[in-house]
């Protein structure tokens, strides 16, 4: 009992994220107690700097496919967050991009944020899902415990985490439920100081508010690079959409549903390199996000499949994030009568996304441990035959929730 009583403590954090296309998929019953007018611009715009900061360093052109969802990431951390104090804290808060936020700010800014985009359009749906795992006489605080009840509706429950093979089945299990079993495992193993597992589970689905005929698919080259390609089903359809053409790239807008979620597609002008685009995309949100006008004309779009999965311990270093890595010097003396002791192990963020006709399914997962272009007069023609950049955003509140690369729609 002593040696458990004096070992240090670490927590790992989890982010799953699931995004779907889904021609089956039941209207959305969600109601909420909000309106957007309850949304804290603040806690937004902290959260798409965030977003584009840690894109930066995870969604790359190098040939491989990328997803992430920062928002799934950024609510881990907040609940961490919460439970942590002194420096520990102002540092999570700042890497977050949310140092003029307290994290009471970031609680009640979550609340509101996740019911409003579950509640956001009956025809796309939205769950976002968390929960807290401790171990068995872990002393969390009741505060602690209160605070992930209420704002992040996460439930906490307590396992045995020495027999790791049922706790980690169990909790894979959660997370599997949660993203409609398209994440069966994001935990493979806990260290014998784990103490407390923090997850966070987005799944979304959503329909194309103008869904692509089949009859027009029909198998293309893509190109991988210049000299390469591959075949795969490429979609179809002639309508009106929100678009944009500059002398460097095309973009265009796919609603879902009401519109309040889209799709935002940037593909580079042919002879130039995503490679060389996307740290402008990145530093620049402004070039995809604003500008676009409705047009009419034909986008021809592959029908793909990717996931991803990161540890995001070292990228989040980077950005500054350190303290709370580092047992010498972490503080969660709020989350646990012993949190002094308790220090994050490491950051796991898996995401699987499919897109094919009817739209796009896609989920995401996170876990911490501790241990100006005018529209084109004639019709455009927008034919996405190589390597782009995505991001799927709702409108009403003007969050990113997830972003990508796609470079070869062929891989599995």
């Amino acid at each position: 009992m002593l040696q458990r009583l004096l070992r240090p403590w670490f927590l790992l954090l989890i982010a799953a994220c699931l995004l779907f296309g889904c021609s089956a998929c039941g209207q959305q019953t969600s109601t909420t107690r909000f309106t957007a007018a309850d949304v804290s611009t603040s806690q937004v715009q902290a959260h798409n700097a965030f977003a584009l900061r840690l894109a930066e360093k995870l969604v790359a052109a190098d040939g491989q496919n990328h997803l992430i969802s920062p928002l799934s990431i950024s609510l881990a951390l907040s609940m961490a967050a919460s439970g942590a104090s002194g420096a520990t804290q102002a540092e999570m808060l700042r890497t977050l991009a949310a140092s003029g936020l307290s994290a009471e700010d970031m609680d009640r800014g979550s609340e509101v944020l996740m019911e409003l985009l579950e509640a956001s359009d009956s025809d796309t749906t939205v769950q976002i899902a968390n929960s807290l795992w401790a171990d068995e006489g872990t002393p969390l605080r009741e505060p602690y415990v209160s605070r992930m009840q209420q704002y992040y509706a996460a439930p906490v429950k307590q396992l045995e985490f020495g027999d790791e093979q049922e706790a980690v089945d169990t909790m894979n299990r959660w997370v599997s439920k949660q993203t409609g079993g398209k994440i069966p495992t994001i935990i493979e193993q806990l260290s014998d100081e784990s103490t407390a597992v923090l997850i966070n589970a987005i799944s979304f689905q959503g329909k194309w508010s103008e869904p692509f005929e089949k009859s027009q698919t029909r198998e293309v080259p893509v190109y991988l690079s210049k000299d390469r390609s591959v075949a795969v089903p490429m979609m179809k359809q002639t309508e009106t959409f929100p678009y944009k053409q500059e002398s460097s790239f095309q973009a265009i807008e796919l609603p879902y549903g009401n519109g309040n979620w889209h799709m935002t597609i940037v593909l580079p002008a042919a002879g130039k390199d995503l490679a060389a685009l996307l740290p402008e995309l990145l530093a620049d949100p402004s070039l995809w996000q604003d500008g676009l006008s409705d047009a009419f004309g034909t986008v021809e779009l592959p029908r793909f499949t990717a996931q991803s999965s990161f540890k995001l311990k070292e990228t989040l270093k980077q950005l500054g994030m350190v303290h709370p890595f580092d047992r010498s010097q972490a503080d969660f003396s709020g989350m646990a009568e012993d949190g002094a002791s308790y220090f994050i192990q490491e950051v796991l963020h898996k995401t699987f996304i499919q897109v094919d006709e009817q739209g796009t399914e896609a989920a995401a997962a996170t876990a911490i441990m501790t241990d100006t272009g005018s529209a084109p007069a004639e019709p455009f023609a927008m034919k996405i035959d190589r390597p782009f950049f995505y991001a799927i955003e709702e409108a009403t509140t003007g969050t990113l929730v997830f972003l990508g690369t796609m470079a070869d729609p062929s891989a599995p």
